[in-house]
């Protein structure tokens, strides 16, 4: 019987890094429902799929996932925002900043770049297709809110 080799690195950072994707995913789709703005007072996983009118069992999903990400407590099986979410992921937050995680993800050179790396780095970045009016005021005026938002949320430093 062939002996197993001996390990003296842990993989537990590797491991970390792998599940980053499903992190972020899960992120972004609490921003997108609203979940953060719903979860300031404790709720169960019913009363959160109701409140944003969707399925209680993948609602019920989402909640334990953003709990294990440590973006969400779970006591009793009642959920509520972790203290960084409270502060940066609620819209009525001075510092919330779910506006710029939303903008940096669906910039076309960021998915690009996540979503075929291997491709982007031999063939270098894809022409842009970004359609947005630079001269739109209201464009620039939210863009002004997000930036201040990333800002009081300590970003720049």
């Amino acid at each position: 019987m062939k002996k197993l080799p001996e390990v003296n690195e842990s993989f537990k950072e590797v491991y970390r890094m792998f599940t980053g994707l499903a992190r972020s995913k899960l992120l972004l789709a609490g921003i997108e429902l609203g979940v953060f703005n719903h979860l300031t007072e404790p709720k169960s996983a019913d009363a959160m799929a109701e409140a944003i009118n969707a399925h209680p069992g993948n609602t019920r999903v989402l909640l334990n996932g953003l709990a294990t990400c440590g973006l969400a407590v779970k006591k009793n099986g009642l959920y509520h925002n972790a203290p960084a979410a409270q502060a940066f992921l609620v819209e009525d937050s001075p510092m919330y900043v779910g506006q710029v995680l939303n903008t940096l993800y669906e910039m076309e050179l960021w998915r690009a770049a996540f979503d075929d790396l291997p491709k982007l780095v031999k063939e270098g970045p894809p022409s842009s297709s970004l359609e947005a009016d630079m001269g739109d005021e209201e464009l620039w005026a939210q863009a002004a809110v997000t930036m201040a938002n990333s800002q009081r949320s300590g970003m720049a430093q």
